[in-house]
């Protein structure tokens, strides 16, 4: 389900979802209550958006309980609003090769980057753990990039075998596919 904001203003009127909080929040208890397995998409490091405001959608990640919540970074797309608002105000040059991934880093000058940029590999922990939440505000200031997408490809495993398609496996089988993954 693609929450994309926990910002109504954010959600509603800069990415034009145009749904509220609580039909998110009732769509994903539905989801939850027949036992449908259920993954939550967000944007982090949108333009003009604040740290305040991805970690607003952590909370509401939080009160949806997904079995595994996903956070990608802004990047700007040909032809859109926000890519022009990236380009004016935020130092987007408009070479979309420029662009690698939503998984690594933001190419836009934003505000509280680097916070940023962690909280997205640390998002799904605080969404499972939210009691986490004071130790990851301190961790998000910490330049450990590779540590943190190491932490986040382990999390993205565990929930792909566990979660999302969980299946009976030998440890060997479990170990060589996580190798597999954190090798990529």
């Amino acid at each position: 389900m693609g929450i994309e904001s926990g910002d109504d203003f954010v959600r509603n009127k800069i990415l034009n979802k145009g749904t509220t909080r609580d039909k998110i929040v009732s769509a994903c208890r539905i989801i939850k209550k027949y036992k449908i397995r259920l993954e939550c998409e967000n944007i982090l490091g949108i333009p003009g958006v604040n740290l305040t405001s991805d970690l607003e959608t952590a909370k509401l990640n939080i009160i949806c309980k997904p079995d595994y919540a996903a956070s990608y970074i802004f990047q700007p797309h040909p032809k859109t609003i926000l890519s022009e608002v990236s380009k004016w105000k935020y130092g987007f040059s408009g070479n979309y090769d420029e662009i690698t991934n939503f998984y690594q880093s933001s190419i836009l000058d934003i505000e509280n980057k680097t916070e940023r940029d962690n909280l997205q590999k640390l998002f799904p922990y605080l969404v499972e753990f939210p009691c986490l939440i004071h130790i990851i505000k301190l961790l998000i200031k910490i330049p450990a990039k590779s540590f943190y997408r190491l932490l986040n490809k382990i999390w993205i495993g565990y929930c792909a075998r566990f979660r999302i398609v969980p299946y009976r496996f030998k440890i060997s089988e479990f170990l060589w596919d996580l190798y597999l993954f954190i090798r990529r």
